[in-house]
């Protein structure tokens, strides 16, 4: 697997995480505001993840031209 496609199958689950998360927390279901706190900042460090790998693959993608 070349390291393009690889980092693929990583935003795709940082995705899968991050709408999890989004879900819990829209849907009302953090049982306490201190959950709720600790979520949100799952799904904002998954939004950073997300932009690096992303940053990465672009990085990668231009040193291959």
């Amino acid at each position: 697997m070349n390291d393009v496609k690889l980092l693929a199958y990583v935003i795709s689950k940082i995705k899968d995480e991050r709408e999890d998360s989004e879900l819990f927390v829209s849907s009302g279901r953090a049982p306490t505001y201190d959950e709720y706190r600790y979520v949100c900042g799952v799904i904002r460090g998954l939004a950073r993840a997300d932009e690096i790998v992303k940053d990465l693959v672009h990085r990668l993608e231009k040193n291959d031209d």
